[in-house]
């Protein structure tokens, strides 16, 4: 009887540093890990439980059923594209849409060891940066030719591909997440140092998406710091801060020489350019968005009900990039490059309205109650998927189910 005690008290820890590791894991982009943790984690629950395992075990809660809801509605949309073609490469990009709730459900997580696993994570993301930025300069110094010029130092060849091999938005996203729970689990005054370090690396890798998120956690966290009381040790530390940031946007601005790299970019001019031909990478990601959008919108005209399919999206506007003799798009096999737009085009207005449906529900939990924290969770990921379709990519659904089953099932709903 001591033996079984040991042995499930063992386990239950082994279940618990699986998550953290999983949450360390998520900064450096191991993909197998999102399949093989949460397996694990749920093979040590039929374990823990294996004299009267059942269902009920998993202790999975109604929050955690919706999730696995989601996972099912994108399955409806890529079942057939599997049978078709003997790939599961769809799959595998989506199945943490069903692990992760159910890993996470099963594991006991209190306030301390969410501390815990939020507290890992953060460090991972520091530490992930660091390792990114020493490739980066080592390899500038020392590959014969040089990689780039200069203005090229800490963009996607040295510092986001480089290392980690993790695009520039998604990167720049987790420094975003580690900001947001930067402030939720600490009020010591290094919170201020650590989020500049978070913010200078964001505005290097310079995705200007991630770059907006983090001016506006930065501005809600102002907001509340100074809701709680003003004083002028808060007033100093707040302009301070401010001041080095500004001053970084400035000079890291002025050595990326290509127009497309400037934080600040014409709008006008780029919709314009966006119907030329012979756009390019240099033309930057807006123009290719613009270009991209239209087509996704003529696609959506064809196949407005139940879409093309989960998997044929690329497909779909290969064909409208042909039509429009945009060489460039076709060659790099673009997706929609907007979550709401890819989803039109995969799903239809019959599977937009059914996940439409899916976030209303997350929202209104954040709303009764009364967690911002998870408002402004859910809050990134619509601003990062209005020009990144985020669920097409493994990385993308990875930290997305990862955190939103933490944060809903552990931080708002307690564990219930």
């Amino acid at each position: 009887m001591i033996g079984e005690k040991i042995s499930a008290k063992l386990l239950t820890q082994i279940q618990f540093l699986s998550i953290i590791l999983l949450a360390i894991i998520l900064a450096f982009k191991f993909p197998a890990a999102f399949i093989v943790l949460p397996l694990l984690g749920l093979f040590i629950s039929v374990i823990i439980n294996r004299d009267n395992f059942s269902i009920k075990s998993l202790r999975v809660s109604k929050k955690g059923y919706v999730f696995i809801i989601f996972f099912g509605i994108h399955f409806l949309w890529f079942f057939q594209s599997i049978m078709e073609t003997k790939s599961f490469s769809y799959l595998e990009k989506t199945l943490p849409f069903l692990l992760f709730p159910l890993m996470i459900s099963s594991t006991s997580i209190d306030k301390q060891k969410l501390k815990i696993v939020l507290t890992g994570f953060i460090c991972a993301v520091l530490l992930s940066y660091s390792l990114s930025l020493i490739a980066a300069v080592f390899h500038y110094f020392n590959s014969v030719p040089r990689w780039g010029r200069a203005s090229d130092f800490f963009f996607h060849e040295q510092f986001t591909s480089g290392l980690f091999d993790i695009h520039p938005t998604y990167y720049s996203l987790l420094g975003c997440l580690a900001t947001l729970f930067v402030f939720q689990i600490t009020t010591k005054w290094y919170r201020f140092l650590i989020v500049l370090i978070l913010t200078i690396f964001i505005i290097l890798i310079n995705a200007r998406v991630t770059i907006l998120i983090q001016i506006l956690l930065i501005i809600s966290f102002l907001l509340k710091y100074f809701f709680q009381g003003f004083t002028f040790r808060k007033l100093g530390l707040i302009t301070g801060m401010g001041l080095i940031i500004l001053i970084f946007i400035r000079v890291t601005n002025s050595i990326y020489d290509y127009p497309h790299r400037k934080m600040l970019v014409d709008v006008k001019s780029s919709w314009e350019r966006s119907y030329a031909t012979d756009i390019s990478d240099g033309d930057g990601g807006l123009v290719t968005r613009f270009a991209i959008w239209r087509s996704a919108a003529e696609v959506i005209k064809r196949h407005p009900l139940f879409g093309v399919g989960l998997g044929n999206e690329k497909e779909a506007l290969a064909f409208e990039f042909k039509k429009n003799n945009i060489p460039f798009l076709i060659q790099n096999s673009n997706n929609a490059h907007n979550q709401v737009l890819s989803y039109l085009i995969s799903l239809g207005i019959a599977g937009c309205i059914l996940l439409t449906l899916f976030f209303l529900i997350l929202i209104r939990e954040a709303y009764s109650k009364k967690c911002w924290l998870y408002f402004e969770f859910l809050a990134i990921f619509f601003i990062v998927s209005m020009t990144e379709s985020i669920f097409n990519r493994g990385h993308g659904v990875a930290i997305f189910a990862f955190f939103n089953s933490l944060v809903l099932l552990k931080h708002v709903n307690q564990d219930e």
